[in-house]
């Protein structure tokens, strides 16, 4: 199958649920191209997605925040508007006192 993005692609990973792919982009790397592989349709762009699965008509994925902290976002498949982000974890605080 041959997905066409316009864009040069250095690495291609999986989502959760195995039925879709995403390519990561050579030149801009924390944007990645979600595709079907049923269909081979586009489905959205994504930045810096740690893990992603796609239900129905949405994805949800996971991505890490600046400051350390995970993300959990839902977006439609077929538009990319995000409808919602949740913070998973929250970003270790150090305190300088070193650990045992």
């Amino acid at each position: 199958m041959r997905l066409e993005h316009g864009h040069a692609t250095d690495a291609v990973w999986a989502t959760i649920d195995r039925r879709h792919v995403l390519l990561r982009r050579a030149h801009a790397q924390p944007w990645y191209e979600l595709y079907s592989l049923d269909t081979g349709a586009p489905m959205g762009r994504l930045e810096r997605p740690v893990d992603v699965a796609v239900v129905g008509p949405r994805a949800y994925w996971t991505t890490r925040k600046i400051d350390g902290g995970l993300e959990l976002v839902a977006t439609e498949s077929a538009s990319g508007r995000t409808l919602w982000r949740r913070t998973v974890r929250e970003p270790e605080r150090h305190t300088g006192v070193p650990i045992p």
